[in-house]
């Protein structure tokens, strides 16, 4: 279904060609419409555009542009890899048989690959303690592999350009690691736009199963610490400048960007105050914090 918008109580269509998508790899779709009224002159009809987005989260309007932004999150890890290359010559009929009823399932690779890392940890229960332990190793060490070769973002802040004027054009898409606290956590200056996020404590499949083996003490995971970051992107959203690795293990709680510096406060137990100079957009600089 198209969307439906009113002027004056007057329902209108919006033509397929007007709407614009934007890739997303989720069922959740929205449109998004950036209006643009003439408040000197109401009478005149309003500029607007339309986009089919994933999300509309935290909007930051500048004197030239509108951003738009949302949170992407990968909800998938290639853990299962490690079961596989690990077990796949160990498997008794019984529990082959059971793998191959989850491949035929109707349901998602990711729920499938979630159901078989459910289904091996079930098989080395059922095996000899020391060579469990001894899988289990090998087990954890393909996994620190896969980890080591993830090089997306586990969550990520896209940010949707539109170009303000006489008209409302799409500028863009751009990326950068993390999510947004709120609308401070955006400043566009001289046709850049900084962006402060934080990236959250990443614990994963991977650790979502402690090590318990009968009679003996459970491994349990320990999570990535969350990370905090300042990004610069250019006039066309290409990521130019970066400062990362604030305050592991902390969250920005409030960020201010005045001319060319930023302010960020970040928590855990203390509130950090991190001053960062922005004179080289490029080059992003930790001038000083207070505790």
């Amino acid at each position: 279904p198209r969307p439906l918008y009113a002027v004056n109580g007057k329902m209108a269509d919006v033509a397929p060609s007007d709407v614009r998508y934007i890739d997303y790899p989720f069922d959740n779709y929205q449109f998004t419409t950036v209006l643009g009224q003439d408040v000197d002159n109401p009478s005149n009809a309003e500029t607007r555009t339309i986009v089919l987005t994933g999300g509309a989260s935290t909007v930051y309007v500048s004197t030239q542009n509108a951003y738009v932004t949302y949170t992407q999150y990968q909800t998938y890890y290639p853990v299962w890899e490690a079961y596989q290359a690990t077990l796949e010559d160990k498997w008794t009929a019984e529990y082959q048989a059971k793998l191959a009823a989850i491949d035929s399932a109707d349901t998602s690779a990711w729920q499938k690959d979630r159901m078989k890392v459910s289904l091996a940890v079930q098989f080395l229960v059922t095996l000899d303690q020391t060579q469990a332990q001894e899988l289990y190793s090998e087990i954890s060490q393909r996994e620190q592999a896969l980890r080591e070769k993830q090089v997306a973002p586990t969550e990520a802040t896209v940010v949707h350009k539109f170009a303000l004027g006489s008209a409302i054009t799409y500028a863009g898409k751009g990326e950068v690691p993390g999510h947004l606290l709120n609308q401070f956590s955006m400043d566009e200056s001289e046709g850049n736009l900084r962006l402060a996020t934080t990236i959250s404590p990443v614990w994963g499949p991977w650790t979502s199963v402690a090590r318990c083996m009968p009679n003996s003490r459970c491994v349990q995971p320990t999570p990535e610490p969350s990370k905090n970051n300042v990004y610069v992107l250019d006039a066309s959203l290409q990521l130019v400048g970066r400062l990362e690795d604030l305050a592991p293990g902390e969250t920005i709680y409030s960020a201010r960007f005045l001319g060319k510096r930023a302010y960020l406060v970040t928590f855990r137990q203390l509130d950090p105050l991190f001053v960062i100079g922005l004179e080289d957009p490029r080059n992003p600089q930790l001038l000083g914090k207070l505790k």
